[in-house]
């Protein structure tokens, strides 16, 4: 049997979302993955501040 990386993402955000105590769940890693994708030009530092940025208005939202 193979596993996805999709599907094992999705069997953890169902489980940290049971937990109740996480209304979202922010995978950092994929994140920077993504921003780099979407934004192959950027620098690294200008990257590193949007996942940064994201990161911290996630956490204001889940903690105000």
């Amino acid at each position: 049997m193979t596993l996805a990386e999709s599907i094992v993402e999705h069997a953890a955000l169902t489980w940290f979302g049971d937990l109740g105590s996480f209304c979202d769940v922010l995978l950092v890693v994929r994140l920077r993955e993504t921003v780099l994708w979407l934004n192959p030009t950027i620098p690294k530092g200008a990257r590193v501040r949007i996942a940064d940025v994201v990161t911290v208005r996630t956490e204001q939202r889940q903690n105000p």
